[in-house]
């Protein structure tokens, strides 16, 4: 995780040492606990337009009791979430209930039959391509709707 959170910190200061390469819209986040390091990083106040998030991992597997969020209470850019129905490191039931105590502004997808990873098993008819197009999608339009603000 700290190799992570410096990793973030180190991009954003790149960024901010040339301002001929600071982009006119900045979104950090990540896959699993690299879109934890991202909610962390922005949490303590890192200026970002958006945090996206592919499969957060609010709780350990099959304990969402134990689901620990303070990073989402603490930040202030806007959220997207896009989690899988068979996610055991995110019960969606206690996302929900997380996403109400949020302040800043959050969207959430849900990829049916997708894992953690966001990995579909064959048997659900979906394959990884279809699932990444879906993601990329929702990705992009949410960025958009944010953009446009």
């Amino acid at each position: 995780m700290q190799v992570l959170r410096r990793a973030y910190r180190a991009a954003v200061a790149a960024l901010a040492r040339d301002p001929s390469a600071a982009p006119a819209h900045l979104f950090i986040g990540g896959m699993g606990i690299g879109a934890r390091a991202a909610a962390d990083v922005a949490a303590a106040r890192l200026r970002v337009d958006g945090l996206i998030f592919l499969g957060f991992p609010l709780h350990p597997p099959n304990r969402p009791e134990e689901a620990q969020a303070d990073e989402l209470y603490r930040a202030v850019s806007p959220m997207l979430f896009v989690q899988g129905t068979r996610d055991s490191q995110c019960d969606l039931d206690a996302l929900r209930r997380v996403l109400t105590r949020v302040g800043a502004p959050t969207a959430l997808h849900i990829c049916r039959e997708a894992d953690h990873r966001l990995h579909v098993l064959k048997k659900s008819g979906r394959t990884e391509e279809e699932v990444h197009a879906e993601v990329l999608d929702v990705t992009e339009a949410w960025i958009q709707k944010v953009v446009e603000g």
